[in-house]
């Protein structure tokens, strides 16, 4: 799983990003997709929306369900991955837009800031 997340996070733009998901989706063996729940199966993945409904899929199935053994391992496994390309799709659409990610600081207000006292 390391290497495909690792893959996630490296990608450059929102087509290598889907790249990924497609290829990790189509090197799944078909018991491990059989175990998930009908509409946690993922199909084509088109787009970016596509990444957004499975991903909410798989955390109301996560959430609500009841899978357990095997079943919930491969829910959590394609939860982990859907999730986290989730995020990077997120952050690059916020690179492409120019404007401030979670992680930048806020853009300053005009106003500065009072001294500190000394005491």
């Amino acid at each position: 799983m390391l290497t495909w997340f690792r893959r996630i996070d490296m990608s450059r733009n929102p087509a290598e990003a889907l790249e990924v998901v497609r290829e990790y989706v189509a090197a799944l063996p078909s018991e491990e997709l059989a175990r998930l729940p009908q509409a946690c199966r993922p199909g084509r993945i088109k787009d970016e929306a596509e990444v957004e409904r499975l991903r909410a899929a798989l955390v109301a199935e996560f959430r609500d369900g009841r899978q357990e053994g095997e079943a919930l391992a491969s829910l959590q496994r394609l939860t982990s991955l859907v999730v986290r390309a989730s995020i990077r799709l997120a952050d690059l659409r916020g690179q492409d837009d120019d404007g401030p990610r979670g992680d930048d600081p806020p853009p300053p207000s005009g106003k500065r800031a009072a001294p500190a006292r000394r005491g």
